[in-house]
């Protein structure tokens, strides 16, 4: 796109090396807890496999997966969802998430899980649904916190996003090394 603009190529590269992540796809949260977590925008079934994979790929331990339904009118693809995160997933945490037909995004979700060992779910909302992932991450575990970051038309200084949630909730109750002060 840089060069279709008549941008010289060592301005396209310098742009592109200094991009750290983009937000909200596979976007590492680290705050020096000994698991991973990722937050990601995964609104299909086919990207949301994806992203578990690749995910499997790296993570020794289990993967918990926070789910809520896709934030579209498409409602046939949330038990596609549910499945998918079944399959990839260790344990999916359901949670209502912001839509505004929260109980039956949860109802569609459910649907596609046939395995409901694998599956957490009390009416969790978003936040409860992350912390108790985060509670339960052991070392070498993955979270992976699935959906739309803030609901459509949502102003960011009103609404706490994923990622900050996450940070926030981490920074706050991660225990500090003791052997950073000796």
């Amino acid at each position: 796109l840089g060069l279709s603009w008549d941008i010289d190529m060592k301005t396209v590269v310098r742009g592109i090396e200094r991009v750290e992540h983009i937000p909200g796809r596979m976007e590492r949260i680290d705050c020096g807890q000994p698991f991973g977590v990722f937050v990601d925008n995964a609104s299909t079934p086919e990207s949301l496999t994806e992203v578990l994979r690749t995910l499997r790929e790296v993570t020794e331990g289990m993967i918990y997966t926070v789910l809520s339904a896709p934030e579209d009118n498409d409602r046939s693809k949330r038990p596609l969802m549910g499945r998918a995160a079944e399959l990839n997933s260790d344990l999916v945490i359901l949670t209502i998430g912001r839509q505004a037909d929260a109980a039956a995004g949860v109802k569609d979700l459910l649907q596609g899980i046939e395995n409901n060992a694998k599956c957490l779910m009390r009416t969790f909302r978003r936040s409860d649904a992350i912390t108790w992932a985060l509670s339960n991450a052991a070392p070498e575990d993955t979270v992976l916190v699935v959906g739309s970051d803030l609901p459509p038309g949502a102003d960011p200084e009103e609404v706490v996003s994923d990622r900050q949630f996450v940070r926030h909730w981490l920074y706050e109750n991660q225990p500090c090394l003791e052997s950073f002060w000796y």
